[in-house]
């Protein structure tokens, strides 16, 4: 008996997300050492975006590139 394709991609979706970001999720501690904010450097504004919706108020963001920038031409600096 086939299993339907489509039924199994959400599952295999989920199953390689959970792999991909349980072992980063492992590794941050509940808070800032100081009680302060969690400081978190992203890549794309995009993920910026993500971070400071799940992270609230508890996390100060920052992104590498600003908006409408194409992170396939981005070329990072030292002050980056």
């Amino acid at each position: 008996m086939m299993t339907n394709r489509r039924s199994a991609l959400p599952r295999l979706l989920i199953l390689l997300l959970t792999l991909v970001f349980a072992p980063l999720l492992a590794g941050c501690p509940g808070a800032a050492p100081d009680g302060g904010k969690v400081r978190v450097a992203t890549t794309t504004g995009m993920i910026a975006d993500i971070v400071r919706n799940v992270g609230g108020d508890r996390v100060d963001v920052t992104a590498l590139m600003g908006p409408g920038t194409d992170p396939h031409y981005y070329k990072a600096t030292a002050g980056d």
